[in-house]
């Protein structure tokens, strides 16, 4: 076998030159060191903070902005370094914050960056080792060339070009030795800083995170399910055969590249030549637009949560390539750390995001889809590009939800509120309730009448609204204007027309109880101008051209009044 040596670099990680242990056989004496070397960082950092909040007091403010600047540049670079040295699961939770420049302090994104593309590599030694072991072949067997210096060097895994016998050009990517064990007491480790932080300051509760990671990660570890989430995704985004979909807002334009073959521990993938994505400066000689690609990505991410309901939830700059060639594509890597959302749940995501409303709670699922939200964004600060990521999945979520929104009455069964029958009428009216369904005249609606003081009607039909399939129930509450407030100021009219009532006369006059909280100036032409006004939202089209009339006839005569 054929194998290129070259200097193995350590990339953007040299200025540190840690020095790093590799544990080959991870015992609790060295679990407990690393547990230590966390626990002792989080209480620096957080007696730096604390005494930095005392010290502050007694200096101006314009030293307050520089004493935090070193402080969050110190804390920062032992992180790092902390880091660098342990890797692990720490690294994931490294690139993560390292892309979350709209919501940490500048020192932070910025030395984090450097977990983005490469730690020190394991020796080639520990590399051929698993590969045979995982494999069942030689070397010689398997590769005429293997690349010794590695692409690229993450948490859990490291990336070597190599060609196999049959010519191909192959990445290969082993998973470190005794990085499971790792990995597992990092997640327990994690979980203890976090719920030590709550205890000391619970206003930073980041429970639902660590708790969805706690649960996610370990799967990363089988690179078999890695091989079976890139095909699921490169099917569904129409990688490869090109796929349209009915809808042109739908298409997605990347590259993922072809799984050839996946162990517990090993991965082979098609070999795809691209700059990677935080590599600015190549990526400007190549006349990249940016800008371009940062929407292509945002628009394949939609597809996968809103369309897919299967999506990667580790979108770091790391883990994307751009073609050399043009046209200048994305190609997408890691598919590791994926999430399958339930229907009720995409539907849920894809609701808040076209509502922009707060929900009550936020469930692991949904804490992953804020989490790409925030990473994508995070793209386009690394790339200093603006990007209306709004426009961009708009459509996708909105598709997601049609499936609800279309079915109508003759799909289901469910579409008219199944309860009792109080009349023939109310039959009928069911029946004609069903045939406006099927002509797309109602979207939501309740009826309900009385005669001779028993209820003859109380039907309810369709669904709540354009993005909330929720069926309507007889006690659905609307959230539109109250139209009772233009009930109210038709019938104050009708009064004055007959001659019940005076414009000019107090209401506390006829409504006593109406004179509190200092109400008790208010005359009945006021009163009726200020409901009509709270009233123009209702869908009462009459009475607001009534009371626009009387509006009109009386407004002269009565402004001095108002």
């Amino acid at each position: 076998m054929a194998i290129r040596r070259f200097r193995s670099k350590c990339s953007v990680l040299d200025p540190f030159k840690p020095v790093v242990k590799r544990f080959h056989s991870m015992g609790w004496g060295s679990i407990y060191v690393r547990r230590m070397k966390v626990f002792s960082l989080a209480i620096l950092i957080y007696l730096d903070y604390k005494s930095l909040k005392h010290r502050q007091k007694w200096t101006t403010d314009s030293e307050k902005a520089a004493l935090w600047e070193k402080a969050h540049e110190r804390n920062a670079n032992r992180i790092v370094k902390l880091i660098i040295e342990l890797e692990g699961m720490w690294v994931k939770m490294g690139q993560y914050f390292s892309v979350r420049a709209d919501g940490l302090p500048g020192a932070y994104p910025r030395l984090l960056k450097q977990l983005q593309d490469s730690l020190p590599p394991r020796c080639l030694k520990e590399v051929c080792r698993t590969i045979q072991k995982e494999l069942g072949k030689s070397m010689d067997d398997l590769f005429t060339t293997f690349v010794e210096a590695p692409i690229a060097t993450a948490s859990i895994a490291q990336v070597h070009r190599a060609t196999l016998r049959d010519g191909q050009e192959v990445v290969v990517k082993v998973q470190h030795e005794g990085i499971k064990t790792i990995i597992l007491e990092d997640l327990k480790d994690a979980k203890s800083v976090v719920e030590w932080i709550v205890w000391a300051e619970p206003k930073y509760n980041f429970h639902p995170v660590i708790d969805e990671w706690c649960k996610e990660a370990p799967k990363e570890l089988d690179f078999n399910k890695e091989a079976e989430n890139t095909r699921k995704v490169s099917k569904n985004l129409g990688c490869k055969d090109n796929r349209i979909d009915k809808n042109p807002e739908h298409r997605v334009k990347v590259l993922m590249p072809e799984v050839i073959q996946s162990t517990e521990r090993v991965l082979i993938l098609e070999y795809m030549d691209g700059v990677r994505l935080n590599d600015s400066r190549s990526l400007d000689s190549l006349g990249v637009n940016k800008k371009n690609i940062v929407e292509e990505i945002t628009r394949a991410y939609a597809h996968q949560i809103f369309l897919d309901g299967f999506f990667n939830a580790d979108p770091h700059p790391g883990n994307f390539l751009v073609t050399k060639s043009r046209p200048h594509l994305p190609i997408l890597l890691d598919f590791g750390f994926t999430k399958l959302l339930s229907s009720s749940m995409k539907h849920t995501v894809a609701k808040m995001f076209l509502a922009s409303a707060e929900l009550d709670a936020l469930s692991g699922d949904i804490v992953l889809f804020l989490r790409v939200l925030n990473l994508l964004a995070g793209l386009s600060t690394a790339l200093n590009v603006s990007v209306s990521y709004y426009r961009i999945i708009r459509p996708f979520a909105e598709s997601a939800l049609e499936c609800d929104t279309n079915e109508g009455p003759k799909d289901n069964a469910e579409w008219v509120c199944d309860s009792p029958v109080n009349s023939e009428v109310e039959a009928k009216l069911r029946a004609l309730l069903v045939q406006l369904g099927y002509a797309d005249k109602i979207l939501g609606i309740q009826v309900c009448a009385y005669k001779d003081g028993n209820v003859i009607i109380d039907t309810a039909a369709g669904v709540l609204g354009n993005y909330d399939p929720s069926p309507v129930q007889p006690d659905t509450l609307f959230p539109v204007f109250s139209v009772t407030k233009g009930v109210t100021a038709g019938i104050l009219h009708w009064l004055v027309d007959k001659g019940k009532v005076k414009l000019e006369e107090k209401v506390a006059n006829i409504w006593p109880e109406f004179s509190s909280n200092r109400k008790n100036l208010i005359k009945v032409f006021f009163f009726c101008l200020m409901t009509f006004y709270l009233a123009r939202g209702d869908q009462v089209s009459a009475l607001g051209r009534r009371l626009m009339q009387i509006w009109v006839k009386l407004g002269q005569n009565h402004k001095a009044n108002i």
